[in-house]
């Protein structure tokens, strides 16, 4: 229950300050009541004012606590591996499919056997990956608009998932698991040795507000690159906005 705001005079200045001590006290109580009515006692993330971390009563007077249960990063992991698997696109069988070449990697390195249980090792600072080693999962991905470097949008190339697979389930992800974990969209290299033709220099850059070109663009060879997902905890850091 919420202590009564006791009020004995003063300037205005000593009046807002308590108003605001109020105010705060009454925010944490407030939220530890939701805690204790939602059973979160034990291993909860603690998110005030939109910081994973700090402390509950540091909340700053209309802030916002927030408990959240902290989910296994196996838990979210394999959501995330399922949901790529879902919505891939599946086509001729011959060479394989798509939905089956998804890979799950610890800290640089695939993991083999099964995935519950090595995830169930992993801590704070383990940084896990889930990408595709196909040879046309970037093109299935599509490209975003880019001023500096006048790219155009470009829709993925399957007519199942136009809006690409990587993209689409990191914002899933992040919906579910925001407050918890960290999730980025990314082009990772592999060591395939697969090389593709691409376009080198051009870019601009923004001088007195306008757009300038530096360099002329040619076509080279380069390392092939992959869509990921990247999952990892850091503590006492801000997490993705999640809404």
């Amino acid at each position: 229950m919420v202590a009564a705001l006791r009020i004995d005079g003063g300037n205005l200045a000593s009046l807002a300050a308590g108003i605001g001590r109020w105010v705060q006290q009454a925010t944490v109580q407030i939220a530890s009541e939701e805690r204790a009515r939602a059973g979160l006692d034990k291993d909860v993330v603690v998110v005030t004012d939109g910081i994973r971390g700090k402390a509950a009563q540091d909340v700053k007077s209309f802030g916002r606590i927030v408990f959240v249960a902290r989910p296994s990063m196996a838990d979210a992991v394999l959501w995330a591996l399922a949901k790529l698997i879902e919505l891939s696109p599946v086509g001729p069988a011959a060479g394989g499919h798509y939905r089956d070449e998804h890979v799950v990697m610890i800290n640089g390195k695939a993991v083999s056997g099964n995935l519950r249980v090595a995830l169930s090792a992993i801590g704070p600072g383990d940084r896990i990956q889930i990408v595709n080693p196909s040879i046309y999962a970037r093109k299935l991905e599509g490209a975003t608009a880019n001023a500096r470097t006048q790219r155009a949008r470009r829709r993925g190339s399957s007519r199942q998932a136009p809006n690409g697979i990587y993209r689409v389930v990191q914002r899933l992800v992040v919906q579910r698991y925001s407050k918890s974990l960290f999730v980025d969209f990314k082009y990772v290299k592999l060591n395939t040795g697969v090389k593709v033709w691409g376009t080198v220099g051009g870019g601009r850059v923004r001088i007195n507000g306008k757009w300038v070109a530096r360099h002329p663009r040619g076509r080279a060879q380069r390392d092939q690159v992959y869509p990921a997902l990247q999952l990892f905890i850091k503590p006492d850091e801000t997490a993705n906005d999640g809404g």
